[in-house]
Parts: C-alpha cells; structure tokens; sequence
C-alpha cells in the first residue's frame, strides 16, 4: 500500500511538473518564466545583442584607461571614462540573463558603475592617477561581481 502511495505521488508529481512546463512553454516563451517582462527581457535577441555591443565597448574602454595609467596619460583615461559613462544609464535599462528576481541588486551596480566612473572622470581632470587606480579597481570589481551573478557565460570574442 505504502509502495502504491509513492508510486502515485510521483507520478502525479511528474505529471504536474510537465504540464507546468508545457504552460509555461506556451504562454510565457520559456519554460519556468513567471513573468513575461522577464521571460521577455533574458530572451530578447536584439536586447542581448546591444547588452553585448555595450560590454565590448566597455571592456575597450577599461583596457585604455589601463594604458592611459600606464604611461600616465590623463587625457587618454579623460576620454575613455566619459565614453563609458555614456552607457551606464543604458546598463541599468537593459534585463540581465539570470537572477531577475534580483534586478534591484543589478540596477544598483548598473549605478554604482557610473559613480566609479564619475569619480574617474573627476580623478583624470586633476591629474589624481592615485585615485584614477583606486576607482578603476573599485569599478572593475563591480563589474566582476555584475558578471558573476547576472551573466549565462562571459562574453565571447
């Protein structure tokens, strides 16, 4: 009797869990979406595609500010900081691939980008590279941490 229990359990549990998956397939686009701005957002193609334009941008930016150090050129880190500025509003807008329940956690370092990269602004105008190296850290370990909890697989080239 007890055997017969489970036996039925599970099947009613495989069951359940199929056709869960079946609705969601139909409805939702993605098979455990709860909600269609989200199942949306992660599987839109043109929105992946500019997430990912905007990360190839900005890693060219970080790798010149990274030269602009090196041979401390102000100028250099100047002009790469306030193009990758540009993106930041347009970071905060986009939908990452996972973890959407948390899309506060990414909207904040999405903003906290732009801080770093305020501060690198302002730290490049005076000629502060100290700081420049500080904030340049700070901002790539916020881009770290982004890419760990919201992104499927890094970016290929």
């Amino acid at each position: 009797m007890k055997k017969d229990r489970v036996f039925y359990t599970a099947v009613f549990i495989t069951i359940f869990a199929a056709g869960y998956l079946l609705l969601g397939n139909v409805f939702y686009g993605t098979a455990l979406a709860d909600d269609k701005k989200l199942s949306k957002g992660a599987s839109d193609h043109r929105e992946k595609e500019k997430m990912e334009n905007i990360m190839q941008q900005n890693f060219t930016h970080v790798h010149t500010m990274l030269n602009g150090l090196i041979y401390s050129k102000s100028d250099i880190i100047l002009e790469a900081a306030q193009s990758l500025r540009k993106h930041a509003h347009e970071l905060k807008q986009l939908t990452p691939d996972k973890n959407l329940e948390n899309i506060k956690i990414y909207q904040f370092l999405a903003e906290d980008l732009a801080t770093h990269v305020d501060n690198i602004i302002l730290a490049a105008k005076n000629n502060n590279l100290e700081l420049v190296s500080t904030e340049l850290g700070k901002m790539v370990n916020e881009c770290v941490t982004c890419h760990i909890k919201f992104r499927d697989k890094p970016i290929q080239k």
